[in-house]
């Protein structure tokens, strides 16, 4: 018997049948066997893995922006995140996270929030203050934010007073400045120097080198009195000097008044002496008012100067209740017995006649008992 195989597909099945030339009419069919090729056909096998997605969320407070909003991502994805401040702003930190980078990569594996902060960048400028001798200022300045307002004020030492700032053209002790650029300011100061006024005039017969003026306390100023042609200089009402010229050092408010007589001419023959009546009042309790004549022609005023010969007689017609009038040789001296003129009647009366006749030239002078500054000068000569 012809020996053959024969290969048969039926139904996708893989049938072989073979025979054998020593096993004549027997056959072998080996189907699904566990040593075939085709023993797994029609198995199948399948693996399926589960990914964990986690979202984030990210935003931009006010000032900025962020370069992504989030999203769902896998467990593990690294996202780089960048925050950028808009002009006028900076960035300051993360709400969500401890860096303060502005820019930040961060790996998922929770669901995640952050947040990006910015603040407004504010301008700051330096403020120096000090204080030129004889003073102090309030504050020496320091670092504001611009638009600051800072309240300085300068305060004088005792005998220095505040005359202006160096770098600010308010006068006034204390100023409000605004802060808008780096600032320096110095607070001036100036000694306080006491100032006095000195009057000087000249009675008939002469003139004085200067009227006089003010002066700062502690000047000294000097003085000459100059008699015209027949006339002499005779002393100062308000300075017990003989001298035509003096210095004097000016400490108060001081009036001066150089004196003058006429010179007299020598005769042979024998002079008259005269008897000058003269009235006297006072006003308040600053000046005797006299009112009548001497040798130099009429009296008028509030304590003027008035003159007389040796031998010629004043007589005195008070009436200054409250004001004793009295005949005294030095001006400074008060009404001490010592300082009396001798041989004056009545010296002191108030109300009634005071008469005197001079015996010896020299310069003398009358004042009230209780008011020193009611004071006046009497010129005798020979």
């Amino acid at each position: 018997m012809q020996c053959f195989r024969s290969l048969f597909i039926i139904s996708s099945i893989l049938i072989l049948v073979s025979c054998s030339k020593d096993d004549y009419g027997s056959s072998e069919v080996n189907l699904g066997s566990s040593n075939s090729s085709f023993s797994n056909y029609g198995n199948t096998s399948s693996s399926t893995s589960t990914v964990t997605q986690y979202s984030l969320t990210v935003s931009a407070g006010v000032g900025g922006s962020v370069s992504t909003s989030g999203g769902t991502y896998d467990d593990g994805t690294i996202v780089t995140i960048t925050a950028s401040p808009n002009d006028g702003y900076e960035f300051v930190g993360w709400n969500g996270s401890d860096s303060s980078n502005s820019t930040i990569s961060i790996t998922i594996n929770s669901n995640t929030t952050l947040e990006a902060l910015f603040s407004e960048v504010v301008t700051q400028y330096s403020l120096t203050v000090s204080a030129g001798v004889g003073g102090s200022v309030s504050t020496s300045g320091g670092t504001y934010d611009d638009g600051t307002i800072v309240t300085i004020t300068a305060s004088p030492n005792d005998g220095y007073e505040f005359v202006g700032w160096n770098g600010s053209d308010s006068s006034n002790s204390t100023i409000s400045i605004t802060i808008n650029s780096n600032t320096t300011l110095e607070a001036l100061f100036s000694e306080v120097v006491t100032q006095y006024s000195l009057t000087v005039s000249a009675g008939v017969g002469g003139s004085v080198s200067t009227s006089g003026g003010t002066y700062d306390d502690g000047t000294i100023v000097t003085i000459t009195a100059s008699p015209n042609d027949g006339y002499e200089f005779v002393g100062w009402n308000g300075s017990d000097s003989s001298n035509s010229t003096i210095s004097i050092t000016i400490n108060s408010n001081t009036t001066l008044e150089a004196l003058f007589s006429e010179v007299q001419t020598t005769s042979t023959t024998s002079t008259t002496s005269s008897t000058y009546s003269i009235d006297v009042t006072a006003q308040s309790s600053s000046n005797y008012i006299l009112s009548g004549s001497d040798q130099n022609g009429n009296v008028s005023g509030n304590d003027p100067s008035i003159s007389a010969k040796v031998g010629d007689t004043f007589t005195f017609n008070v009436n200054s209740p409250g004001h004793p009038f009295y005949l005294i040789i030095v001006s400074n001296g008060g009404i001490d017995s010592n300082n009396l003129i001798n041989g004056v009647t009545n010296n002191g009366s108030s109300s009634g006649t005071i008469s005197w006749s001079p015996t010896e030239a020299g310069t003398y002078y009358y004042i009230c008992e209780y008011h020193p500054s009611m004071l006046g000068t009497i010129i005798i000569t020979e």
